[in-house]
């Protein structure tokens, strides 16, 4: 849950004993990662990123569905790729642990409702 977070999460750096130059590498792919998506967030409208100013406040009409499919997929693009880069900074004994740590991925796509949908549903 935590993405490219985790990997400045003191517990997880001790655990894949992470050196100084991986961490350097690593602020490198968060900080493009970072920008990358908040240039995306504003171009969709969505603000330029966390606590970051623009976009929606309070009464601010709802995403066009199709555009927030369309950035949720670009979006995606962008945390995959910025994984994939933090990755490759990883030793092979540090990507077992990090395999060991993180488990096997949940596919959320296999849940079923289990309430009414809309606003007042179960």
């Amino acid at each position: 849950m935590m993405g490219l977070r985790a990997f400045t999460s003191e517990k997880i750096v001790a655990d894949l004993k992470i050196t100084d130059d991986q961490k350097e590498s690593i602020k490198k792919v968060n900080d493009e990662y970072n920008k990358e998506s908040g240039d995306l967030r504003r171009e969709y409208g969505l603000g330029g990123g966390f606590g970051g100013g623009g976009g929606g406040g309070g009464g601010a009409a709802r995403p066009d569905p199709d555009k927030m499919a369309e950035y949720q997929k670009k979006a995606k693009v962008l945390r995959e790729e910025a994984q994939e880069k933090v990755e490759k900074v990883l030793s092979a004994d540090q990507k077992k642990t990090w395999s060991s740590l993180i488990g096997t991925p949940f596919d959320t796509s296999k849940l079923t409702p289990q309430f009414g949908g809309g606003r007042g549903g179960n």
